[in-house]
């Protein structure tokens, strides 16, 4: 019978083993989360691609990356390698409500009390608690406040709310407080 041979050249290329640490623990909105990718590969080399699930990505091989609303996330990277190998795991973030403090007020005249109404939103099911600071004088916790002004001049009013979630922000304004008017009918 008859015999033939072909030679042909079979190539074998390294795959990334993707592996990386995320958040363990529920974290804020608006906090910095950062993702240490551990991902390996035999030989040659890979790039990183972070999908973030709302169209939100990253290249970088350890990244970070800040939610803007509470909710759970998965998170995956896609490890591929210079020969088009690749590699994917998934893991979930909880991001946990953050405070959006907020206050208005009435009049700032010395030697009268102005009144701070706290325009804060409620959230079901998380209950808040409220620290103002004042330039001058004592740190009160109530959620609506008055404050007597001993000088006119500027102040510094800070609103922090905290939920019983842990999240906490703060916002502070600077208001100038005014000569509070004499009228002498004499």
């Amino acid at each position: 019978g008859c015999s033939d041979t072909v030679i042909t050249n079979a190539y074998l290329f390294s795959k990334p083993v993707v592996n990386f640490t995320a958040p363990a623990e529920a974290k804020c909105e608006y906090e910095d989360l950062f993702f240490v990718n551990h991902s390996t590969i035999y030989q040659g080399k890979m790039g990183a691609f972070w999908d973030f699930s709302y169209s939100n990505y990253s290249t970088l091989f350890n990244t970070e990356h800040r939610f803007n609303e509470a909710g759970t996330y998965q998170v995956t990277l896609k490890m591929v390698s210079e020969f088009d190998c690749t590699d994917s795991l998934s893991k979930l973030v909880i991001v946990k409500k953050t405070p959006e403090p907020g206050f208005v007020y009435d009049k700032l005249c010395s030697n009268d009390s102005t009144h701070f109404k706290n325009v804060s939103p409620e959230y079901a099911g998380l209950q808040a608690f409220y620290t103002w600071n004042f330039s001058e004088g004592p740190i009160q916790t109530s959620r609506n406040v008055s404050k007597k002004w001993n000088s006119q001049g500027p102040k510094i009013v800070k609103l922090k709310s905290e939920l019983s979630n842990g999240c906490q922000a703060e916002t502070e304004v600077s208001l100038n407080v005014l000569i509070q008017a004499d009228a002498n009918f004499n």
